[in-house]
């Protein structure tokens, strides 16, 4: 009649999922910590997201390169924080976001345009244009000095291991 709960096993379930994602976790705690070494801390989910989704399809894209373009992107951080500052290192992420979530929302749509899906094809045609308005938008508002904001990923595309992100 009531069901129990074995805390253990959950627990045990839990840390077999996080070891299945512990390559892009490992990424992404890199990521969070060179933003964090330069004073860049993300609080917001959006840009925790962002930056989730941007270690996802860096593994997607290179399969075999992918941990060192993580890491060559966690040089660029320090780099260009040094040269330009927070603001900088704001708009390099943010434009790297922006410009990996363009490209999988351009593949998406070719995808359904050859599976003669022209709504799903329209839609995705809608978020490229509002991601590539959002990133105008961002890349005048660097102008003033200040950091910009980075993430916007549609929450139907955040990667599965987001849920172990803290």
């Amino acid at each position: 009649m009531f069901q129990t709960f074995d805390n253990n096993n959950m627990s045990n379930d839990i840390e077999s999922a996080k070891e299945k994602f512990r390559d892009v976790l490992d990424a992404y705690n890199g990521l969070i910590g060179a933003l964090g070494d330069v004073g860049i801390h993300t609080e917001t989910a959006s840009s925790k997201q962002g930056l989730a989704f941007l270690v996802d399809e860096t593994k997607k894209k290179n399969q075999s390169t992918w941990m060192a373009d993580v890491d060559a992107t966690k040089s660029q951080i320090v780099e260009i924080n040094t040269a330009e500052g927070k603001s900088g290192v704001t708009w390099y992420i943010a434009e790297k976001v922006s410009k990996a979530y363009l490209d999988f929302l351009d593949d998406e749509r070719q995808k359904a345009k050859t599976q003669g899906d022209e709504e799903l094809a329209n839609k995705l045609d809608l978020f490229m244009k509002m991601t590539g308005n959002s990133l105008e938008f961002k890349r005048k508002a660097r102008k003033f000095g200040k950091p910009i904001s980075f993430g916007g990923i549609s929450a139907s595309f955040i990667p599965e291991w987001c849920v172990f992100i803290e």
